[in-house]
C-alpha cells in the first residue's frame, strides 16, 4: 500500500513538472497519495462488497430457480389429483407417502412461484371440501398481479367469502374481478353478478341495482342476463 502511495505522489509531481509548477506534496485532505494511504482499507473493503453482492445476486436467482424446478416436480401430482377433483389427497399428498401433497410443498418450497401457485391449488381445495375459513386463510396469502391468475384468484377469493356469509368481502372479491382485465363475455358477467348478489345480501340495493343492470346492457348473451329482470324488479325502487 505504501509503494501505491509514493507512485501517486510521483505521478502527481511529473503532472506538475510538465505545467511547470514547483510541486509540493500536500498534507491536507486535498491529496490524492494521503488519501489512499489513509482509507485504503474502506475502498477496498466497499470494492469487496459490491462484488459479494453481485456474486451473491447470481448465486441467489440461481439457487431461486433450482428450487421452483424441484418444487414443480413435487407438486406435480398433486394437481393431477387436483385436476381428477380428489381435493383431499391433493392437499395431503398420497397415504403411503408416494408423493407430496400441496401442503408439502407450500412448506418445502416457500417463496418459489410453484409454491405460490400450490396456495392457489391449496385454497381452492378447501372451498371443495368445505372448508371455507382455510380457503380464504390460503387464498389471502397467493401473491398476484393484474393478471389472469389474479382474476382466478379473486374469483376463488369470493367465492370463499360467499360460503362463510362474509358478504361485504364477497361483494369486493368478486367487483375486483370483473375489472381485473378487459371484460371476458363468461367471466366478467359471473362475477358482477355474484358481487350484486352480495351487495343485494348487505341490503345496499342501489348497488344491486346497477350491477344488475350493467349485465342487462353490456352482457345480454350471458347466462347471467337470462333472468337478469327479474333480479332488477326485486332491487329496484
Amino acid at each position: 500500500m505504501e509503494k501505491i502511495g509514493k507512485k501517486l505522489k510521483a505521478h502527481e509531481a511529473e503532472i506538475a513538472d510538465e505545467k511547470g509548477l514547483e510541486y509540493e506534496e500536500v498534507s491536507g485532505p486535498e491529496s490524492i497519495s494521503d488519501f489512499v494511504s489513509k482509507y485504503r482499507n474502506f475502498l477496498f473493503a466497499g470494492v469487496a462488497i459490491i462484488l459479494l453482492l453481485i456474486i451473491g445476486g447470481f448465486v441467489w436467482r440461481y439457487f431461486q430457480d433450482s428450487k421452483n424446478v424441484k418444487a414443480g416436480e413435487a407438486a406435480f401430482n398433486a394437481v393431477y389429483e387436483f385436476e381428477g377433483g380428489n381435493y383431499a389427497q391433493a392437499l395431503e399428498g398420497d397415504s403411503t407417502g408416494a408423493f407430496p401433497g400441496l401442503l408439502d410443498v407450500i412448506a418445502d418450497y416457500d417463496g418459489t412461484d410453484e409454491a405460490n401457485m400450490a396456495k392457489y391449488y391449496a385454497g381452492v381445495s378447501y372451498l371443495k371440501t368445505g372448508n371455507a375459513t382455510e380457503a380464504i386463510n390460503m387464498l389471502e396469502d397467493v401473491s398476484t398481479g393484474s393478471n389472469a391468475f389474479s382474476l382466478a384468484v379473486k374469483v376463488a377469493l369470493g367465492c370463499a367469502y360467499e360460503e362463510a356469509a362474509d358478504h361485504s368481502s364477497a361483494a369486493d372479491a368478486f367487483e375486483s374481478a370483473a375489472y381485473t382485465l378487459s371484460s371476458n363475455k363468461q367471466i366478467t358477467p359471473f362475477a358482477l353478478f355474484h358481487a350484486a348478489m352480495n351487495y343485494e345480501m348487505m341490503g345496499n340495493t342501489s348497488k344491486a341495482l346497477s350491477l344488475y343492470k350493467e349485465i342487462k346492457e353490456d352482457y345480454a348473451g350471458s347466462t347471467e342476463a337470462v333472468n337478469i329482470d327479474k333480479y332488477i324488479a326485486r332491487v329496484s325502487p
